[in-house]
């Protein structure tokens, strides 16, 4: 078990943001994730031995940033980086802006598409308003959502009116031989303008407000 937290990651990742003419209209919105807060490595089953997940797929950075190269083009299979989340384990992101309406998942997944079935990994996605509150969103499925193979992704829908901090992936594949778990090419999410989120000055006028009505009532008790 390893785990990773943010204050091991050094200087913060500059936020990205796409527009890209192949992709979905909407996909201009999306900003991808840019610190890993926590990693809590699960399990791997090589060559039948239950280890640790292989160095070259648990450095948490290799899931921040956008997963298409400049021109627009998914990364070629063996060209792609991830962060292996192991058989069991679980990330927390953060996007440098609070969220709503969406998260957006890219899976990194081997072998011929006529036995991708062999490579079936699965993980629960969780949006929080701080670290401590979690809401569980969805089961994701990198083949039969198509994660793993499509430029734009699984798109897991939100509660409206909702606003949200951090992501959390838990992995939930199955147990089985060559397995290190789900493969995080890629996270996003639709930025909440700053409209949906009160200002902290206009949070203390409320709280001044509830304040003042309150002496009112006591004043108009006490006559």
């Amino acid at each position: 078990m390893k785990t990773l937290t943010s204050a091991l990651l050094g200087a913060p990742v500059v936020l990205l943001t796409v527009a890209i003419a192949n992709l979905p209209a909407h996909a201009s919105s999306l900003t991808f994730a840019t610190k890993v807060e926590s990693y809590e490595a699960g399990f791997a089953t090589y060559s039948g031995k239950v280890t640790t997940v292989a160095n070259d797929r648990d450095n948490p950075e290799e899931a921040l940033g956008a997963f298409i190269t400049p021109t627009g083009e998914v990364y070629a299979s063996g060209n792609q980086k991830f962060l292996s989340l192991g058989l069991g384990g679980s990330a927390i992101f953060s996007f440098g802006t609070l969220f709503q309406n969406e998260v957006r998942l890219w899976e990194t997944t081997w072998g011929k598409k006529s036995k991708q079935s062999d490579y079936d990994e699965q993980v629960e996605v969780y949006v929080g308003k701080s670290l401590d509150d979690w809401t569980f969103v969805s089961l994701v499925k990198n083949i039969a959502d198509g994660t793993y193979n499509t430029k734009q992704g699984t798109a897991v829908k939100l509660a409206a009116g909702e606003v949200y901090q951090y992501v959390k992936l838990v992995d939930k594949s199955a147990r089985v031989n060559d397995r290190d778990g789900w493969d995080v090419s890629a996270i996003a999410v639709e930025a909440a303008p700053a409209a949906a989120v009160p200002e902290p000055t206009t949070m203390a006028g409320i709280a001044l407000a509830g304040a003042g009505f309150a002496a009112m009532r006591r004043r108009k008790a006490q006559k």
